[in-house]
């Protein structure tokens, strides 16, 4: 960069204070952005005369030079006053700005300059021509200016008044606290504001502009733009297009055109359009009669006799056709305000969308929740916005008193062979009220199993669970649920967690014994005792040394391919592959049947099944809702996509349905390993081992349904995604597992990040034990900022999880986060390491946050025990509005 002289250095002193003014006219009629031959943001005076339609530069401001003149390589500098980060403009660049300790440190490209923040006037960053990733510690408030090119770049910034000119591309940009501004270019450009005072243009093309909590000024300009106002009283520019805007909290004043679809929040919004002058906006209307009713969360039915919730109210757990319940409130259909639950007194959940439940629901299928025994008052309160915000309603209030006439039995009872998750008792669900400190006064624990199955064929899983167990010192997050199996000798007989399983291999009876030790160190015991009884599946051989015209019935007989399998698989099938040998796999094996089993036989290393086809979302092996009890054990899976990172047409290994298990396989080039989006019940991978640092694409798990164990497996990165993400799962555990997220991208690939290495988001009753963590932070809690503005994320809930005994060695700036949204959280004997920051991360509530529109979601209800081993700069970080922190 070349500005020495009193007028360039004046130029970027007006950049970072916001804006630069040269009034003109003309005839230029381009309305998008070129980046590539800009410098300096300029601000148009649209009242003046003429044809000049450009919205955010001019390409003959003096003093600062195009990216097409800097040279082709990164540079890192302080000087004068002004940290100077320059990316390869040829590059893809990752631009971070960290402070610690006072003093503030510029990188890019292995290289850095550091100063006392004291001293730093602003910092001036330049990307190049492709997709860059600029990052700004929220905490630096010294003036941050952001010049990046024609690639899809992604900008965060920090506190101070920062000046972003994202360029061509499809940006997405979020800014800090200050009084920032922000230009979009031609592109589909996403821009988040903070707090503050902010600015912002669209540019050319189909952007989405979300308002912060100051006094913004939102141009939509060219396209189909989306705009929010959120809080302040902000003013919105849709431009030309056809546009969607909605004002937010505080007064606003919405300006469009005809065909435009504008809409006030509640408060004295304005809309004004060319045909019609300025129209005063009323609020949603408030619904009258409010009543509550209780849901069969199985059926997604209301429970006959309950259909309005009367003031005093009695349910008997044992005499409800299920403990699985929920409870909605009834609402005029089309209302588009919220409703805020509380549970005496305190705030447990906000719903933005019908149906609006009290522990939630996905797309009208309602999560369960079993009341705590006892009495309890449940409020329902309306408002016309959303997140608990606009005007309030009259509040509904109904006092409940919940019994368990029938819980009588002290000891362990099987449910037999039920695998639905609707008809077991063991999850306790929704939101967690109670105390945790230890009470000597009180009972000992009674210890309850309830299991999916007590009978199976040797080969598969049994899954259990212990939260029906009745806890009388604190809940079921301060008690310890420690299983055996009753099969020594075997992987993980042993287990702890609220819910457990266990593969058995040899038929023959077997006694499953759970211990619960409440927080004053009293115990209880229960066993079932569980049959395994001997395989009656058809063993079909697989060998490179086969004919597929062999009927595969004995290892001197083998069929040859994997295609030939996909025509013989059935019910009560297995298939074994001959050790060392590698099979091709050009096609899905669909498996919609019971009992089948993968394999292999022979001596020598675990078989190789190797996916030769073409490109596209497939999967070797695929269970539907009729598959039950599958289990592949002792394979590898591999692909030809071995010379890049991408996941995009890469093949996933499983996807699993009810009472899946995969047990000791290598996991090489391939997308997912387990997707469980069809919800199964009770799925189990143990021991599972992803060893390259660029093979798994995804996730090892991606996980949805219930009664779920994800037990001692091993992976060394995930390129692209989390190595585990349970996002909407009942009875998870989590245990003994040793995954690594680092950023290791082949040559030519800077897209790997350090994502999660364990994410949970949303769902009850979780177990993080005993697990070690390398890299990437552990995320607890529903997905929030841009990601979780969907109606389904923002309605989502976390209720109870366990994180203990884990070990957890964190990257710069990571950590164990909760985030809101959660509701009763156990950290206990943790080691906690990170070179930045907290060791643990408390979001404050919504409202308070720089995406205030998820209003009164919040962390409640964390205990944190003195035995966690925290090295950090600070041991825990608090967020405002966070509720029962202990």
């Amino acid at each position: 960069m070349t500005c020495r002289n009193a007028q360039s250095n004046a130029i970027i002193g007006k950049a970072v204070a916001g804006v630069f003014h040269e009034r003109r006219s003309g005839l230029d009629r381009r309305s998008g952005v070129d980046r590539r031959n800009c410098a300096l943001p300029v601000e148009h005076d649209r009242r003046q005369p003429g044809r000049d339609r450009r919205s955010g530069f001019d390409r003959r401001a003096k003093g600062l030079e195009s990216l097409e003149a800097r040279q082709m390589f990164s540079a890192v500098s302080f000087e004068d006053g002004i940290l100077m980060i320059r990316g390869n403009a040829t590059a893809a660049n990752e631009v971070l700005v960290g402070l610690k300790a006072g003093t503030v440190t510029g990188r890019v490209d292995g290289q850095s300059a550091s100063a006392n923040v004291n001293k730093v006037r602003f910092i001036r960053i330049i990307g190049g021509e492709k997709a860059d990733l600029v990052k700004v510690d929220p905490a630096v408030t010294v003036p941050v200016y952001v010049q990046t090119g024609a690639g899809n770049d992604t900008i965060f910034t920090g506190a101070g008044n920062d000046f972003v000119a994202a360029g061509n591309g499809d940006d997405w940009v979020e800014t800090g606290a200050g009084n920032d501004t922000v230009l979009g270019g031609n592109g589909r450009d996403t821009i988040i504001l903070g707090a503050g005072n902010d600015r912002a243009w669209g540019g050319n093309g189909s952007d989405q502009i979300k308002g912060g909590r100051g006094d913004d000024r939102v141009h939509g300009e060219s396209g189909d733009d989306r705009v929010w106002g959120e809080a302040g009283n902000d003013r919105i520019d849709v431009g030309s297009g056809t546009n969607r805007a909605r004002g937010g909290d505080g007064t606003d004043t919405l300006v469009g055109k005809a065909g435009d679809d504008l809409k006030g929040n509640g408060g004295s919004d304005r809309v004004r359009n060319d045909v019609g002058g300025i129209v005063e906006v009323p609020p949603e209307p408030l619904p009258e009669n409010l009543t509550l009713s209780l849901i069969n969360a199985d059926t997604n039915q209301v429970i006959s006799g309950f259909a309005t919730l009367g003031d005093n109210t009695t349910l008997d757990l044992s005499k409800l056709p299920t403990r699985n319940l929920n409870l909605i409130a009834n609402l005029p259909e089309g209302f588009g305000g919220s409703v805020v639950f509380a549970i005496n007194g305190a705030v447990v959940r906000t719903e933005n969308a019908a149906p609006h439940a009290l522990a939630g629901d996905t797309n009208g299928d309602y999560k369960p929740w079993t009341p705590t025994l006892g009495q309890s008052t449940i409020t329902a309160t309306a408002f016309t916005g959303r997140g608990g915000t606009g005007l309030a309603g009259t509040p509904v209030s109904v006092k409940l008193t919940v019994i368990d006439t029938g819980s009588t039995n002290p000891g362990g009872s099987g449910t037999g062979g039920n695998t639905n998750p609707g008809n077991n008792t063991g999850g306790v669900g929704g939101p967690v009220l109670g105390n945790e400190n230890p009470n000597p006064s009180a009972a000992a624990p009674v210890a309850r199993i309830d299991a999916l199955a007590t009978q199976i064929e040797a080969g598969h899983t049994i899954h259990v669970n212990g939260l029906a167990s009745r806890i009388f010192s604190g809940t079921q997050l301060s008690a310890k649920f420690e299983w055996d199996f009753g099969d020594p000798g075997s992987r993980f007989n042993t287990a702890e967690g609220f819910n457990a399983a266990h593969n058995y291999a040899r038929p023959g009876n077997y006694t499953i014994t759970l211990t619960v030790t409440d927080n004053t160190g009293k115990r209880s015991t229960a066993s079932i005792n569980v049959n395994v009884k001997p395989s009656t599946r058809k063993v079909i051989f697989v060998s490179n040394d086969g004919d597929d015209a062999a009927d595969g019935l004995s290892p001197a007989n083998p069929i040859r391919t994997w295609e030939r399998a996909r025509t013989l698989v059935g019910d009560n099938t297995e298939f074994r592959f001959r050790a060392g040998q590698t099979f091709d796999v050009k096609n899905t094996l669909w498996v919609p049947f019971k009992n089948v089993m993968f394999g292999m036989y022979g001596n020598g290393d675990r078989p190789i099944l190797k996916w030769t086809g073409g490109k596209g979302q497939n999967f070797f092996v695929n269970m539907t809702k009729t598959s039950r009890d599958v289990t592949a054990r002792d394979l590898q899976f591999d692909s030809i996509f071995t010379g890049h990172q991408e996941k995009t047409g890469v093949p996933s290994v499983f996807q699993a349905g009810d009472g899946f298990s995969a047990i000791n396989c290598q996991i090489l080039n391939v997308n997912f390993f387990v997707n469980t989006e069809g919800k199964p019940t009770g799925v189990l991978l143990q021991e599972n081992v992803a060893p390259l640092k660029t093979g798994l694409r995804a996730y090892m798990a991606y996980v949805l349904g219930s009664d779920q164990v994800y037990q001692g497996n091993t992976i060394v990165n995930s390129t692209r995604e989390h190595c585990i993400r349970v996002d909407g799962g009942w009875r998870i555990n989590i245990s003994n597992n040793d995954f690594t997220n680092i950023a290791e991208a082949r040559p030519g690939d800077k897209i790997d990040m350090m994502k999660q290495t364990i994410t949970v988001h949303n769902g009850a009753d979780v177990s993080v034990i005993g697990n070690k963590t390398t890299g990437g932070r552990v995320e607890i809690g529903p997905l929030g900022e841009q990601d979780g503005f969907g109606e389904y994320s923002q309605g989502s809930h976390l209720d109870r999880i366990v994180i203990a005994d884990n070990d957890m060695t964190f990257g710069m700036f990571q950590r164990l986060e909760i985030d809101h949204g959660t509701d009763g959280v156990m950290i206990r004997g943790n080691r906690i390491k990170t070179p930045s920051g907290a060791g643990i991360t408390i979001q404050a509530r919504g409202k308070f946050t720089n995406w205030p529109g998820y209003g009164e979601r919040h962390v409640a209800n964390v205990w944190i025990t003195s035995n966690n081993d925290i090295t950090a700069e600070q041991r825990v970080s608090i967020g405002r509005g966070s509720v029962n922190i202990n």
